[in-house]
């Protein structure tokens, strides 16, 4: 406030004046670009320089960070860019993509970010099957988020009050499991006689036996008639009639040798020993009984066997020895005789077609050795068929398609590289399948043992399903495979199941890359675990922490896949990190604190491996 240079002016150019800056916005804040040396400020100007843009007064470094495409606190960043955003809305992970947003992610932004939704509406936001409006399915889901499950849908179910098989289609039920003692068919005709339904067989009882309507017809236990034309109580194979009870005209025998003439039947009026049927001249006369009726040069005094038939006389016309009389049934051609030469009670004229191979007669039981052991024209018949090298099947599937009535057990196959023996369930769902491995449920056969990823086998021989032994058969590495089984026979024989559909071997695919069947499996529910609510996944070689399985379910109360915490299946172990008894052949297992205590954890039970 002195005239320090004494040059008649105040504080001009002073030595120590400060700079101003412009606020022209008057905000408390300068524009950098507009200054002033003084030794006070100027009106409209200040000693901060800090002000981004001095035509606004709410854009400064002190201002909020608002949605206006302006940087409204002056830091370089503008509305969703700028961390301090204080103005945006508050949008909601979307996990499964189905419009609908969980709690469990939060994001506050100008504009939705990908995969966020400004909800929170979704009641699993890890099911995109599942949300409000959506449409109930039987999968054990709330899928319209209406707290209810599998409401209002799944099928119609028909009381099976004899356990046939065949349900009564006047007492029903509607749910997407079948009932206890229901079944999906109402097919039964009597509910009350587990006896009497669509698959029985008709008897003679009086009764519809196999519920189409009529009853007693094709009874499998009815009788055959011969029709008796002259009424002489003897019947002739010329026409026969099956039935459960005697019908006119007909009788139980085919004895008479001509059934236009009563007075030709098999009875010996005379009791000479001969009747008319057997060429009795006259059988009113015993004596009257010695006429070569059939003009061999032989009668029934002389011992011709059939007077009637000039065929049937004493003479060995071919010279081997026995007659036609002596049973002889073609005594032009000596090799057909009547003598049983290899001694198995049939002769070539019984239809022997090897006398020299008491082995091989009519009724043999027929056996895979390329040989018509029954004589029936047929060498290794459908019947045989995957029993032997000879007559192997491609399948057991293939088996089945040749023999549809064949049973459980073990069969011969070929692929192309050998024959070698499987066992077949030619039973349960569907059938054809064949056992590929079976499992004690202890450490044999867990995730990381080489016996999955190896050719080399394990009792081999053991064709049954006994599983108190661990076997790995030679269907495992040389069968190739669209469908894989998995039975556990002390659990209730619960199966799963899955179809790779690569025309595989089982060794592989467990040496391929995780196989996923999908995501809606409840490892959980099937086992009786408590709720695992994410990662649900079915397949094979599934390779997340924790919990791994070969085959099987595994599931996760996390929200990730990375550190499943359940498993059931086959080929169980402990991934992450390394714990007693957590290795399972097959069984099923659990970690996390919310699952279940008891037997259900971390268990090992018996388990069978089928593919087809």
């Amino acid at each position: 406030g002195a005239d320090n240079d004494c040059d008649g002016t105040i504080d001009v150019g002073a030595v120590d004046a400060a700079s101003w800056y412009a606020d022209g916005d008057s905000d408390g804040f300068g524009d950098a670009a507009i200054s002033v040396e003084a030794c006070a400020a100027p009106s409209g100007h200040v000693s901060d320089d800090t002000d981004c843009d001095d035509t606004l007064a709410d854009v400064n470094p002190d201002a909020d960070e608002t949605c206006d495409g302006i940087d409204n606190d002056c830091d370089a960043l503008v509305d969703d860019a700028d961390p301090s955003l204080t103005g945006g809305t508050v949008f909601y992970g979307d996990s499964d993509g189905d419009g609908y947003g969980g709690q469990q992610y939060q994001q506050t932004a100008c504009a939705a970010p990908a995969g966020f939704v400004s909800n929170t509406d979704d009641c699993d936001d890890l099911d995109a099957n599942s949300h409000p409006g959506g449409s109930e399915i039987c999968d054990g889901a709330d899928n319209d988020c209406d707290t209810e499950v599998d409401e209002g849908v799944g099928s119609t179910w028909y009381e099976d009050a004899d356990g046939d098989g065949y349900g009564n289609g006047s007492v029903s039920q509607q749910s997407c499991d079948a009932p206890t003692g229901y079944v999906s068919n109402a097919s039964d005709c009597d509910d009350f006689s587990a006896t009497t339904s669509p698959a029985s067989f008709e008897v003679c009882d009086g009764l519809d036996n196999d519920c189409d309507g009529t009853a007693d017809e094709d009874a499998i236990n009815a009788t055959t008639f011969y029709i008796d034309a002259d009424g002489d109580g003897f019947g002739s194979l010329i026409s026969s009639t099956t039935a459960c009870s005697e019908p006119t005209g007909h009788v139980s025998n085919a004895s008479d040798c001509d059934d236009s003439d009563a007075a030709l039947n098999p009875l010996d009026g005379d009791g000479d020993g001969a009747s008319t049927c057997a060429g009795d001249c006259d059988d009113t006369d015993s004596a009257l009984n010695i006429l070569d009726s059939d003009g061999d040069g032989f009668t029934l005094c002389d011992g011709d066997c059939d007077d009637a038939d000039s065929s049937l006389e004493l003479a060995d016309l071919d010279g081997d020895g026995s007659t036609t009389c002596g049973g002889d049934c073609d005594d032009a051609d000596s090799t057909r005789e009547s003598a049983d030469v290899d001694g198995d009670g049939f002769s070539t004229c019984d239809n022997d077609c090897n006398d020299g191979d008491a082995s091989i007669l009519p009724g043999a039981t027929e056996v895979c050795d390329g040989v018509d052991n029954d004589c029936d024209s047929l060498v290794d018949p459908p019947t045989v068929y995957g029993s032997g090298a000879t007559c192997a099947g491609s399948s057991c599937q293939d088996i089945l398609s040749q023999r549809s009535t064949a049973p459980d057990g073990a069969y011969v196959i070929d692929v192309g590289s050998g024959a070698f023996d499987v066992y077949c369930d030619m039973t349960n769902d569907g059938g054809g399948w064949m056992l590929l491995l079976k499992t004690a449920g202890d450490t044999d056969f867990y995730y990381d043992d080489p016996y999955w990823t190896d050719t080399n086998l394990l009792n081999e021989t053991s064709l049954d399903t006994d599983t108190t032994n661990n076997a790995k058969l030679q269907a495992f590495t040389d069968f190739p495979i669209n469908e894989m089984r998995g039975c556990f026979p002390s659990e209730g024989n619960h199966c799963i199941q899955a179809q790779p559909g690569t025309g595989q071997t089982a060794v592989a695919l467990f040496n391929g890359g995780s196989i996923q069947q999908g995501s809606s499996f409840d490892g959980q529910m099937y086992s009786g675990w408590s709720y695992q609510p994410n990662c649900k996944y079915m397949g094979i070689n599934t390779p997340y922490c924790y919990r791994r399985a070969r085959f099987g379910f595994t599931s996760n109360q996390e929200p990730d896949c990375s550190s499943n915490d359940t498993a059931i299946g086959f080929g169980l172990a402990e991934n992450c990190h390394t714990g007693a008894g957590e290795r399972h052949g097959s069984g099923e297992m659990c970690l996390s604190s919310l699952c279940s205590g008891g037997t259900t954890v971390n268990r090992g039970f018996p388990g069978l491996l089928w593919g087809r």
